[in-house]
Formats: structure tokens, sequence, C-alpha cells
């Protein structure tokens, strides 16, 4: 049948996916000295050639930060588990890291 839609949008566009003031700040660079379109498009590129489709996929995850009857009626593991095994694209309701 194919991809779900999100991980097909999320192939196809990934510069959607990378906060491009984050980018420009991780490489050291300053709003004085912005990166360019494309130097942001290589980054993005790059990092997300980097990962596995695995990883791309729990990006797209969000896990509950607090028991949640429902989560754990379907998932055989605890919360701390799927994080080391493959990751999240984040933990709700969850502020202090």
């Amino acid at each position: 049948m194919g991809r779900p839609i999100a991980l097909r949008w999320c192939l196809y566009f990934p510069i959607a996916l990378v906060a491009v003031g984050q980018l420009g700040q991780a490489a050291g660079q300053t709003p004085s000295n912005p990166l360019t379109d494309a130097q942001v498009r290589d980054k993005a590129s790059n990092l997300l050639r980097q990962m596995t489709l695995d990883e791309k996929i729990a990006q797209l995850s969000q896990l509950p930060g607090f028991p949640v009857p429902e989560f754990k009626e379907n998932v055989s593991k605890t919360l701390e588990e799927i994080l080391k095994q493959v990751g999240a694209g984040s933990v709700l309701w969850v502020s202090d890291p």
C-alpha cells in the first residue's frame, strides 16, 4: 500500500523538519550572519542522510510524559525502554529535561 502519508511528506519535504533558526545557531551563525537557504537545505539533507528510516519514523512520534491507560494497554514496554530503543520526536507534558 505504500508508506503512510506523514512519512512520505517527511521524506519528500525534509527541510520542513528542521527549525531554520536552530540550524544557524548550532553552526555558530549569529542573526547578523544568517545561513542562506541553500546552506540550510544542505545541512538538513546531510543530517537526514545520516539518519536511518527507523530514526526518522521515531521523530514523528510523541510519547506521553505521564502514565496514560490507553498507552499502557497497547504498548508492552515502558516509556524509558521505548526511548532507549527507538527514540521519539518529543515527550508530551514534560517541562524538565
